[in-house]
């Protein structure tokens, strides 16, 4: 199917996927919004309400195709990571990083009440458990993957604290600590 300046429909679905996602990444944060209204998701895309409902239906339905790209976008961002001494770079090294820890939290909270974002959340968190119990860490029992996945999305999610963030070198360093004691690599002078 075509659309009205001769481009295939999908591809221009997807350039307002992309404005419905910048939308739904500004509210979270620049203005710290959970969830954003129909008509602010709209202003921020550069659209009317009618436009979004138009593409996607509801905004319910817009969300979730936003939460999905994130998730897929993030899930390949993981991969750089391949042995233990590089997890401490998983974190951010500055406190203009941040952001992507705040929207995946933003993300898995909406997504409690949101079956396509809580599952695309759940992708996510899958694939980068995958990737640290195949590539990173493959030696290390389930428990120990669980572990250091736990520890990465709190020590980010602490950076990311809108009143009192920890601060990202030290997130880093307790990161090395962690793996310095699973592995005993002796990685915490080297970060």
């Amino acid at each position: 199917m075509w659309c009205a300046r001769g481009v295939p429909r999908h591809v221009f679905v997807m350039d307002v996927l992309d404005s419905v996602l910048d939308a739904l990444l500004r509210a979270i944060v620049v203005r710290g919004e959970l969830a954003p209204s129909l008509r602010t998701l709209a202003a921020d895309a550069g659209m009317s309400p009618a436009g979004i409902v138009h593409h996607f239906g509801t905004r319910s339905h817009a969300l979730q195709l936003a939460a999905a790209r994130w998730a897929r976008d993030r899930a390949d961002g993981f991969w750089r990571c391949r042995n233990p001494s590089e997890l401490p770079m998983l974190l951010p090294r500055l406190s203009s990083e941040v952001d992507d820890a705040a929207i995946d939290f933003s993300l898995t909270a909406m997504g409690r009440g949101h079956g396509g974002i809580a599952l695309s959340m759940a992708r996510l968190r899958a694939a980068r458990r995958e990737h640290l119990a195949v590539v990173v860490a493959p030696d290390q029992d389930e428990t120990d993957i669980d572990l250091l996945l736990a520890a990465i999305e709190g020590l980010r999610f602490a950076t990311a604290l809108p009143e009192q963030p920890l601060d990202c070198q030290a997130a880093r360093d307790a990161l090395a600590r962690l793996v310095d004691l699973l592995f005993g690599a002796g990685l915490t002078s080297a970060s």
